[in-house]
């Protein structure tokens, strides 16, 4: 019998994610659980740039989980554009680095 869960998880503003998870992964009969949360993040990905400031990343996100790391820091001016793309305030040149963190739709 499989067991469906939903997770309501809610990104605090300040903080950049950080999910562990060592001690669940013990757990062998709820392997399936571990495994089904684990697909539904997405961290550190490197998304597409498409112009100096438009970003594509690789799957549907749900807006309000998009992070954003600008050369390491934590962007809070982004415009989502749709649930793939996004775009910073400002253009970034080459040796800028963008990762994004977000929960799949």
């Amino acid at each position: 019998m499989q067991v469906t869960t939903v997770l309501d998880v809610e990104f605090i503003e300040e903080e950049i994610i950080n999910v562990n998870f060592t001690t669940v992964d013990v757990i062998q009969d709820r392997g399936y659980i571990v495994q089904t949360v684990k697909d539904c993040f997405i961290f550190n990905e490197v998304p597409t740039q498409l112009t100096v400031r438009r970003f594509r990343v690789s799957e549907v996100f749900i807006i309000e989980s998009l992070q954003v790391l600008y050369n390491g820091l934590k962007e809070k001016n982004i415009t989502v554009h749709s649930t793939t793309e996004f775009s910073l305030p400002i253009d970034s040149i080459a040796n800028d680095t963008v990762e994004v963190s977000y929960i799949k739709q």
